[in-house]
């Protein structure tokens, strides 16, 4: 029997996702929070559903529920709301949950970090919060929740050039940056639930770390910006190197695009 799967957030990571699901076999209920992209959903051959998380309608929410597989690509909210989300996941058939989360979770430790470096840091708040909303799903008996934590995203309608265009005197510009291309996400959310891989955690970045001064500058200079000055003082900045090891590893995973330099071209 094909397997059903809700995705709550079809925005620049969840609708093509959605499409590549549905490509692969699977029935996809897909959540937006205009009526507009409603349309879109249904053209894309997405059932699609009106969720608003801040006013929540906790019977259309369980309707859109109905189904195998729950990820949640949406830009991150409250602890207040999730609680109230997972109030109602826990009232519907969904066993297994995709989380995607990210690598703010890591202290900007000048090193490499790894899944077991996840830390409250008191100083990075979006960081903290993000490790509060990963614990919410990872500690629930009721379900089992793989997390994926992305690095920086970019791709199709995400230039990471329009960031630091036209800005001078930056510094930490050689610096190395973690990157991944929406193709690798993609590739790897569908991997975690083809090979059913749940209750684990996945750091998801490129192979290789370009300097913030190479990857910024071409960034702006491929989208046709005027690319950013970096300072030629030596000032240090801190940074972190994210390693994808564990998850190359565990799902016999090659990158797409290992070099964010080559993707940009």
């Amino acid at each position: 029997m094909k397997k059903r799967i809700a995705i709550l957030g079809c925005g620049w990571l969840g609708l093509p996702l959605a499409e590549k699901l549905i490509a692969e076999g699977y029935d996809i209920n897909g959540s937006t929070t205009t009526t507009v992209k409603q349309k879109l959903l249904r053209q894309k051959g997405v059932k699609p559903f009106l969720i608003n998380t801040e006013s929540l309608d906790e019977g259309a929410f369980l309707e859109f529920l109905q189904a195998d597989i729950l990820i949640i690509a949406m830009t991150p909210q409250s602890k207040k709301r999730y609680r109230k989300l997972i109030e109602v996941i826990e009232q519907s058939p969904v066993k297994q949950i995709l989380f995607v989360s990210s690598t703010a979770v890591y202290p900007v430790n000048n090193d490499v970090v790894h899944e077991k470096d996840a830390a409250y840091m008191k100083s990075v708040h979006s960081g903290r919060v993000m490790l509060e909303l990963e614990e919410l799903f990872t500690k629930n008996d009721n379900f089992e929740t793989t997390v994926i934590r992305f690095c920086g995203l970019f791709g199709p309608a995400r230039i990471p050039g329009r960031f630091m265009a036209g800005f001078r005197d930056l510094k930490g510009g050689d610096n190395p940056v973690n990157m991944i291309h929406l193709d690798d996400c993609i590739q790897i959310l569908w991997r975690i639930i083809d090979r059913d891989i749940w209750g684990d955690v996945f750091n998801a970045c490129s192979d290789h770390h370009p300097s913030r001064k190479e990857f910024y500058k071409m960034a702006a200079t491929s989208a046709g910006l005027v690319p950013p000055q970096f300072s030629n003082r030596d000032e240090p900045d801190k940074f972190r190197v994210v390693s994808s090891d564990k998850l190359k590893e565990k799902l016999d995973y090659t990158f797409i695009h290992p070099n964010p330099l080559k993707a940009l071209k």
